[in-house]
């Protein structure tokens, strides 16, 4: 599967997904983010691509996109200091908050080596998938 194109590799996960009741599958890499969405109606499954960073061109920057829905978060909830304050130096991975769902925190992590210009949303708001809740310059 290695040397497949990326939409046969999509199709073959589809194909393994079509089995199953699984109705989301959501994959991330440092490219980007895909879904795999089944129609509630139908076993039909459609990909959904979003990509993690805004288009090239934002203006003051790169904007960071929430990987899925959640509560933003500027901090670990057991911590006061956040994890990257505006002019803040970041590294590719690095976390730049996090996303919460139930219990669970997630990093949203750096794309690319950077500086961060400034946190679009509020600690403790709910976000949707791909939405910007910080940007690099």
């Amino acid at each position: 599967m290695a040397s497949d194109s990326p939409a046969e590799q999509v199709r073959y996960l589809a194909s393994l997904l079509a089995g199953t009741s699984i109705g989301l599958l959501e994959l991330t890499t440092a490219e980007g983010s895909f879904r795999l969405l089944r129609d509630g109606l139908s076993s039909a499954i459609s990909p959904m691509v979003a990509p993690m960073v805004a288009p090239k061109g934002t203006p003051g920057g790169d904007d960071v996109c929430a990987p899925t829905v959640g509560v933003f978060r500027h901090a670990h909830p057991l911590q006061q200091a956040p994890l990257a304050p505006p002019g803040q130096q970041v590294q590719a991975g690095d976390p730049l908050g996090l996303m919460q769902i139930g219990s669970l925190l997630l990093a949203v992590q750096a794309p690319r080596d950077g500086v961060v210009d400034s946190v679009l949303a509020a600690d403790g708001a709910m976000v949707g998938f791909g939405t910007p809740v910080v940007r690099l310059r």
